[in-house]
């Protein structure tokens, strides 16, 4: 019983030293329950979040991932995996993950305001190309295109959702990935 009382002081010291923006001191804590990837998707959270805090976000997106893998259904590695990936700037992949968190927890009111938020900075991104091009702008909004290409049927409920959904926006239930489109010459 020791052990456990020792794992579980320092998760909570990790959590502690979390919100007082210490992500240093938390991975010190959390350096002996084996954040080498080998950890609890609780352990591993904590430790993706101590990375993105110092500024370490290659070993930030690692943990999150297999912290999402191990545990799937864990709905803070998903919220709080999208919240990284949408500070620093992945907004579709962010998208995805927070639309895990809903398709899990369909009233989450943080995941709800960030899909909100998400949605936004998509539409609204403008592409810049690296060579120092002009800025292109949007477009097209997707969501006026019309034409029957860009619809595709809720399995659940037959409501008819943009072709990049993965959540029906009628009923909430997941959109299973449609089979490639193999183009006809």
């Amino acid at each position: 019983m020791p052990e456990e009382l020792d794992v579980v002081r320092r998760i909570q010291g990790a959590k502690s030293a979390l919100q007082s923006r210490q992500g240093s001191y938390a991975l010190e804590l959390l350096k002996p329950l084996s954040v080498d990837g080998s950890g609890t998707a609780e352990v591993l959270e904590l430790a993706a979040m101590a990375h993105a805090m110092i500024g370490n976000q290659s070993l930030a997106s690692k943990f999150f991932r297999q912290a999402t893998i191990l545990e799937p259904g864990r709905v803070t590695s998903h919220y709080n995996f999208a919240v990284f990936l949408t500070a620093i700037k992945e907004y579709h992949e962010a998208s995805e993950e927070n639309q895990a968190v809903l398709y899990l927890q369909p009233t989450h009111a943080g995941a709800l305001v960030l899909q909100t938020k998400l949605q936004t900075l998509i539409r609204e991104r403008d592409i810049v190309s690296e060579e120092g091009f002009e800025t292109v702008g949007r477009g097209v909004d997707p969501s006026k295109v019309s034409g029957r290409w860009s619809n595709l049927p809720c399995p659940k409920c037959g409501g008819s959702n943009f072709m990049t959904a993965r959540m029906c926006k009628k009923c909430g239930s997941y959109i299973p990935e449609m089979p490639e489109i193999i183009p006809v010459e």
